[in-house]
């Protein structure tokens, strides 16, 4: 601040010739806001850079030399009419337009490139530096504390972050006077953090193993990807040594590598800046990593959570458990191509054991008990061994009265089959009046089963109920319940008694 006309006032002096990068900090500034300066100039929504609602930037054009010394008021004006002006902060805030004496010029940079999240070294070489310049990589100022003037022709700084790609590198000078832009490149920063199954909606499925026969399709999770990126597995790189012009030179946080081998991924999918799918290359069991590199070369750093292994089934995806009844769990995910049967296990109260294995792809689970969490885990089982484990199904918590009410079972009024593991378990229904029911162990819901539980009740024995088929791999039954009608069925019509025999 400095006093002007007896009132203390803040002054921001620019050159006339323009070029100056300004930033105005307020609040509630809106999209297509303008900027007014005096009468002078109108800055247009195109050449203005919004960080909402707080900061507006704009490089200042040239003025008439009529204007030097004169004090200028800054006005933004938003789309619906409503203003601020610079005049009216505390204290005021004033840009002067003034002609500079010194010519800065940048002459070489040293890097002239380096990692987008900042922190490079930088040498500016030139002519005509003076104490208390200030530094922009594009409209990015750099920090006053990370900026030494060495002498007249040599500055340090610390690269600040910005995003990938070539920004001017320019000194402004105390009166104002800027230096022609020099071009600094920003790497990309790629980073990889998990793959994971491409089939899972819920991303929570990692891969730690992949075939070695490729093809298969993987998502990679991270930051920084471009499109046009490119995922090479089993990469080995070494540092570049200086001067080196080798063909194969990547960037790891701005550091020069040579990557001298590695197997590059098929059909890359650009996701967004956090998500990559790819397809596996063939590979060699036991050799492990990728890394992916953007097409400005900039690199991640090897990823080694993933190996080449034996083939291996995906993990069964969309495991998901209902309770019917109060007295089953119903589970059932989705179909692993590749694999002969399912291997079956269930958390109780976060306690995991294996049920069974089965060939389809659902399972029913009766042995509940009351006030209990269940939760269940699946494994697909091919000629290479198992998979990893699923995700874990939703959570199932059965309440006072759970699983079948008495041994024996109690009365249904529908027909139902069952299938558990290997298992089938067919109940008669007491309103059944169809004429017959097939029970058939070769095909549809209960295809492999070996064993078979026919339960039938009393009522429905004494009533004769519909003729039973029955369709084993090797033999074919009929019957009729009818067959049970004794003294002992007679007496017990009314009750929930019945027959229940297996095969």
């Amino acid at each position: 601040t400095e006093p002007y006309e007896g009132q203390t006032v803040k002054i921001v002096r620019l050159t006339c010739k323009g070029g100056n990068i300004i930033s105005i900090i307020g609040q509630d500034f809106r999209e297509n806001a303008v900027i007014q300066i005096s009468n002078l100039v109108k800055i247009q929504p195109a050449d203005i850079t919004y960080i909402l609602p707080g900061r507006l930037t704009f490089t200042m054009p040239a003025v008439n030399q009529s204007e030097i010394g004169k004090l200028h008021r800054v006005l933004v004006i938003n789309e619906d009419g409503a203003s601020g002006a610079s005049d009216q902060a505390i204290p005021p805030i004033y840009l002067q337009f003034i002609e500079g004496t010194t010519g800065p010029q940048i002459d070489k940079l040293t890097p002239d490139q380096g990692p987008s999240s900042g922190g490079t070294q930088v040498k500016i070489e030139g002519k005509d530096f003076r104490a208390g310049l200030r530094v922009y990589f594009g409209e990015n100022p750099v920090a006053a504390n990370n900026v030494t003037v060495v002498d007249y022709k040599t500055v340090l700084v610390t690269a600040p972050s910005g995003p990938p790609g070539k920004v001017g590198v320019k000194i402004e000078n105390p009166d104002g006077e800027l230096s022609l832009p020099v071009d600094f490149t920003y790497l990309s920063c790629p980073r990889v953090t998990a793959v994971v199954d491409p089939t899972d909606p819920t991303e929570n499925t990692r891969i730690t193993s992949i075939s070695v026969e490729g093809g298969q399709e993987i998502k990679l999770k991270g930051s920084g990807f471009m499109a046009g990126a490119k995922v090479v597995f089993n990469p080995v790189i070494k540092k570049a040594e200086n001067g080196s012009n080798d063909g194969n030179i990547i960037y790891l946080a701005g550091v020069p590598y040579i990557l001298e081998s590695g197997t590059e991924g098929t059909e890359v999918k650009y996701i967004d800046s956090e998500t990559l799918t790819v397809k596996t290359p063939k590979g060699k069991v036991d050799t492990k990593g990728l890394i992916v590199i953007n097409p400005d070369k900039g690199a991640s750093e090897p990823y080694d959570n993933i190996v080449y292994g034996l083939p291996q089934l995906p993990a069964p995806g969309g495991v998901v458990a209902e309770l019917v009844y109060d007295r089953y769990i119903k589970v059932h995910w989705a179909a692993v191509e590749g694999a002969s049967y399912y291997e079956v296990y269930v958390s109780i109260d976060d306690q995991l054991e294996f049920l069974d294995t089965v060939s389809g792809t659902d399972f029913m689970y009766s042995e509940l008990e009351s006030r209990t969490k269940y939760k269940f885990v699946i494994k697909a089982v091919g000629n290479f061994g198992s998979s990893q484990p699923s995700a874990v199904s939703n959570t199932i918590t059965t309440g006072r009265v759970a699983g079948p009410p008495d041994d024996d079972g109690s009365l249904e009024e529908k027909t139902s089959q069952v299938k558990s593991g290997t298992t089938a378990t067919v109940t008669i229904g007491t309103d059944d009046n169809s004429s017959q029911v097939t029970i058939d162990l070769t095909r549809g819901a209960l295809a492999g089963c070996r064993e078979l539980v026919i339960s039938i009740p009393a009522e429905v024995i004494n009533d004769g109920g519909p003729d039973l088929n029955v369709y084993g791999a090797d033999y074919a039954l009929q019957f009729n319940p009818r067959i049970f009608k004794v003294g002992l069925m007679r007496d017990n019509a009314e009750s929930d008694a019945g027959v229940r025999f297996k095969m």
